[in-house]
């Protein structure tokens, strides 16, 4: 694996910038629809079809929780809420640096080997919370 700190080359889609824009226009909209018009969460469609949760099932009432301050309970609804929500904090921080200095971190797998790690290291983290729903009782 190679990381670079480097200047966006001719042609190379700008990652920070796109993603920055959809997590602003998300929280947005997210908070418009909680705001201004009142809509609750949306329900699980996976859960009221088969009674089985999905492995998002309590994301939107963990990011109601979260946008009241309540921290344990977002996590308790699912644990990706405030994970995800770090995440993505840290993610905009490090954009706009990267946006303001015109320079941005790339990350490249080099072998196969490294590729099928993300890739399985990312089924099992799924399955882990998928499995912590199902035995919450979701």
């Amino acid at each position: 694996m190679t990381v670079e700190w480097r200047p966006l080359r001719h042609g190379e889609v700008d990652h920070e910038a796109l993603w920055s824009a959809v997590l602003a226009a998300s929280a947005l909209l997210g908070a418009a629809c909680l705001a201004l018009l009142g809509l609750p969460p949306i329900g699980c469609p996976l859960k009221s079809l088969t009674g089985v949760p999905c492995p998002t099932c309590g994301f939107g009432r963990g990011l109601l929780a979260l946008s009241q301050g309540d921290v344990i309970s977002a996590f308790g609804w699912n644990p990706l809420v405030p994970v995800g929500a770090l995440g993505a904090a840290v993610y905009v921080m490090y954009a706009l640096a990267a946006l303001a200095a015109r320079r941005r971190l790339r990350v490249q797998v080099v072998t196969t080997a490294q590729a099928r790690l993300l890739r399985w290291g990312s089924v099992v983290a799924l399955a882990a919370l998928w499995s912590w729903l199902l035995i919450d009782g979701r």
